[in-house]
């Protein structure tokens, strides 16, 4: 697949991320090191890289769309207060989820993605 700068750089800041991150934070990040790329051309990369699998879209209850890299199962945890969306990564959580996969392919439901969310307040907000 042909890569464009673009792509590469909005990629990149991605990977940098350890949360979720939405296309103003991606934006923020170009604009500090003065990256110019506009923001339509940001949403289409997006869009691209989603096109590509090489990330996935996470939806929040506040309507902010955020991007994550593609990789193993896990759980997203939203702040109703901040907003703020995390990832959690924990092998036991793994494990029931492959379970929950399994039993719902029992039932003859093949899953294209997954996509757990948990609402609440987080530690900083409550």
């Amino acid at each position: 697949m042909y890569n464009t700068k673009s792509r590469e750089v909005i990629y990149e800041i991605i990977k940098e991320f350890k949360k979720p991150v939405s296309a103003s934070e991606i934006a923020k990040v170009l604009n500090s090191k003065n990256i110019n790329i506009h923001k339509t051309t940001i949403y289409r990369t997006l869009e691209k890289l989603l096109e590509m699998e090489l990330i996935n879209k996470v939806s929040s209850v506040s309507g902010v769309i955020f991007y994550e890299l593609v990789n193993e199962n896990h759980i997203h945890i939203e702040c109703n207060s901040c907003n703020l969306v995390a990832c959690v990564n924990d092998q036991e959580i793994e494990k029931k989820l492959y379970e929950i996969e399994a039993l719902v392919k029992l039932k003859g439901f093949k899953i294209n993605h997954d996509d757990f969310n948990f609402q609440g307040k987080c530690k900083a907000c409550f």
